[in-house]
């Protein structure tokens, strides 16, 4: 295959800024913006891809061409206006993100206010409710397995458009939309005022959603985001990112996280697989230990068979209960190229116990701490010091079990959520597999990276 020159920032220059700048959503990954986008050869320049703006005060409808602007006043983008025709299947998607499906809208607040003085009612009750769910009925297992998982509301983040594209609906579940075909996840929050002057055409075009199946019967929500080279050059990369979400999360809020999919899969120019675990988002079934194995598992099964990949070509990510999905794969599989343990814990019960403890509970879940002496692949860990939830003890007790481990990366003053948005984490991640799983050698001969020119060279 040809090669083509591609600009990327050898110091990984990430730039945080303020969360909102003239209503412009920030990324911790948006200094690379306008530095990775690669170049085609002189005759397919016209299908590059710029950063847009879709505007909802137009009326959008599948014919539609819509035209779009990069940010005006963000100090992130240029301010000259592109025009940018839109595919008939994003231009569904946008249409039928103003049409969501009605999720149960939370109208105790308001009766609330109307009531002063009830905040207190309130926070017992609501203790109390969340306390009843737990330990009734009072069996250890269920009750651990209760306590642990939180899945967002339905709908809250996401939902799936399916259907032919005369009939495209809206739904939220995930067995529904594989029935109707060709599904499509659109972020609930992606068009609304707030989000305006967000990229929203690049994430649509990187992202394509499909629906698999677990051997528990759960249809799962899966995403393949593909990197800017990849993309540009329509070849799948060398390397895939397999990436298991923290708890409390989907792909709706991991695709508006900071940094988002897309962002991840552009700076470290890898394809990225997101996916919902059961009962999580679209997802059909209920969150346990077991659905979860059986997540990832069919996630691998995925990205041997319908991919193509080998387990050499697979990296694993994980952040919090992620890296539980993470080293159980890990753990049957000991070929994969690598593993990243994003704030990792040894078991639940160990959480509030000693993260060493030689001895697994039988009502313990997740016995992380077991499967990581089973575990070959290269592995980092990243933890936050500050991290008041699992501390950084469990990085440590993994780190003496782990059989090829590098050496871990401790954040000062990240906290549990804090350290993924951590812009030195990141750079640690880019120089991991670049150094250690030879992501940036593979691209050799399929894609040219050159050296973006400096701040004065641009300026000569």
């Amino acid at each position: 295959m040809g090669n083509f020159k591609s600009k990327e920032v050898d110091s990984f220059d990430i730039v945080p800024v303020p969360e909102t700048i003239n209503d412009c959503k920030s990324r911790v990954l948006c200094g690379l913006d306008n530095e990775v986008i690669p170049r085609l050869n002189e005759e397919n320049t016209s299908n590059e891809q710029v950063c847009v703006l879709i505007n909802l005060h137009n009326s959008v409808t599948q014919t539609t061409s819509v035209s779009c602007a990069t940010a005006v006043g963000c100090p992130l983008h240029d301010s000259q206006t592109q025009q940018i025709t839109v595919p008939v299947e994003m231009v569904a998607a946008a249409s039928s993100a103003i049409h969501a499906p009605v999720t149960d809208l939370p109208l105790w607040p308001q009766i609330r206010r109307r009531l002063p003085g009830l905040d207190s009612v309130e926070e017992v009750a609501d203790w109390f409710n969340k306390a009843f769910y737990i330990f009734c009925p009072p069996v250890p297992r269920w009750v651990i397995q209760k306590a642990a998982f939180h899945p967002p509301k339905k709908g809250e983040h996401y939902f799936l458009i399916a259907g032919p594209p005369e009939a495209r609906v809206p739904l939220l579940c995930a067995k529904e939309a594989k029935e109707r075909g060709n599904p499509v996840m659109c972020p609930r929050m992606v068009l609304s005022r707030s989000f305006l002057m967000m990229d929203v055409a690049e994430g649509l075009y990187h992202i394509k959603t499909h629906i698999i199946e677990n051997h528990l019967g759960n249809h799962l929500v899966l995403i393949h985001v593909k990197c800017r080279a990849s993309f540009v050059a329509n070849i799948k990369s060398p390397r895939v990112m397999i990436s298991s979400q923290p708890n409390s999360s989907d792909l709706g809020g991991c695709s508006l996280a900071d940094p988002t999919f897309v962002e991840i899969a552009n700076s470290l120019n890898c394809d990225l697989i997101g996916y919902d675990y059961s009962g999580y988002g679209c997802s059909t079934g209920y969150p346990s230990q077991s659905a979860i194995y059986s997540d990832i598992e069919a996630v691998y099964t995925f990205v041997t068979e319908t991919l193509g990949y080998t387990d050499s070509d697979i990296i694993l990510f994980g952040f919090s209960m992620g890296t539980a999905a993470s080293i159980h794969l890990a753990s049957i599989r000991n070929q994969l190229c690598g593993m990243i343990l994003v704030a990792p814990f040894t078991s639940l019960l160990r959480i509030v116990g000693k993260a060493d403890n030689p001895y697994t509970c039988c009502w313990d879940q997740f016995p992380n701490y077991d499967k990581a002496a089973c575990i070959l692949t290269r592995t980092l860990l990243c933890h936050g010091k500050s991290d008041a939830i699992v501390g950084t003890d469990h990085s440590e007790a993994l780190r003496q079990r782990l059989k090829n481990v590098a050496e871990p990366f401790y954040v000062d003053n990240a906290t549990h959520r804090g350290i993924y948005s951590d812009v030195t984490m990141w750079r640690r991640i880019k120089d991991f597999i670049n150094d250690d799983l030879d992501v940036a050698a593979s691209w050799v001969g399929l894609v040219s990276f050159v050296d973006a020119p400096s701040e004065s060279e641009k300026a000569s």
